[in-house]
């Protein structure tokens, strides 16, 4: 749930703020740790140059209250200036840099806070190389929560291609995450992952979505680490199979509903990561614009 309001001070000045809350609940034996209620923030003040130039700042607030007795809660804040720009008729750039920061109150059962500061920013490149064909490039790097404890800093390179013709659309992309673990237990990954997403009109106001990604994780140990009592996501390496449907109907003008299904298939040679299973859910989203 959240809500999001641009306040136009005048043609070329606008404040874009955004408050939104998340819950996950583990429905599987194994995920307890996964449950959280999440708050997220966001402030922006962006000025228009010209009508092909835009810059502004940014400040963005994230608290995730973990209910596992072994994990800490997260809190992270960062700070940036930004700029877009139209390159020419079919290509366009954005571009930020700042600085973030976050901190978990515990990490592998241990009471000692972990944080980490880091410069943070991004670089992204779109183009129309085609009729109906775009290119998607970019490169970041942000700090964020790790998945079973700590902060991670991430640095992240993506590229993709997408086909629409206005009704029905085709995308096709790969991602490759370098991943830092700050703390005296921190371990590092790898990950890389390929996607394929078809999306197409049910009719006048529902549409189906249906993708499957494929991702492989290397973890990188440091020398002489004791394994121990560690998550196993975080020692061993696996790969993710995740195929997925998702409709969504129209209710009313600003009123839409959907609902997915999703089936995930992980392997690995240590066995408490090797398994199947099934998620489902729904979401109900309103927009108003004034």
């Amino acid at each position: 749930a959240g809500v999001d309001a641009d306040l136009l001070l005048t043609r070329q000045m606008n404040i874009a703020l955004s408050l939104g809350r998340s819950d996950v609940l583990a429905t599987s034996e194994g995920f307890e740790n996964q449950e959280q209620t999440t708050y997220r923030g966001r402030a922006a003040y962006e000025y228009e140059a010209t009508p092909t130039f835009m810059l502004g700042v940014a400040a963005n607030y994230q608290h995730s209250d973990y209910t596992f007795a072994g994990r800490g809660d997260y809190a992270s804040h960062d700070y940036t200036v930004f700029a877009r720009m139209e390159l020419s008729a079919s290509s366009k750039a954005t571009a930020s840099i700042g600085y973030g920061n976050g901190a978990s109150d515990a990490t592998n059962g241990a009471t000692d806070k972990i944080e980490a500061g880091a410069v943070i920013g991004s670089l992204s490149f779109d183009s129309e190389i085609w009729k109906n064909m775009t290119f998607k490039s970019s490169v970041a790097r942000l700090i964020r929560p790790g998945f079973n404890h700590g902060v991670e800093v991430a640095d992240q390179l993506r590229g993709g291609l997408l086909w629409s013709d206005g009704f029905v659309s085709v995308g096709l992309s790969s991602a490759l995450n370098t991943v830092e673990v700050p703390g005296a237990n921190g371990i590092g990954y790898d990950d890389w992952q390929s996607t394929l997403a078809v999306a197409w009109p049910l009719a006048l106001d529902a549409k189906l979505d249906v993708s499957t990604s494929y991702s492989v994780r290397g973890a990188s140990l440091p020398a002489g680490i004791n394994k121990e009592g560690m998550p196993s996501e975080l020692v061993n390496d696996y790969s993710t199979w995740i195929n997925r449907v998702r409709a969504t109907q129209s209710l009313m003008k600003d009123l839409s509903v959907s609902a997915y299904l999703e089936y995930v298939v992980r392997d690995s040679a240590s066995a408490s990561l090797d398994y199947d299973r099934l998620n489902v859910g729904m979401n109900l989203t309103y927009v108003y614009e004034y």
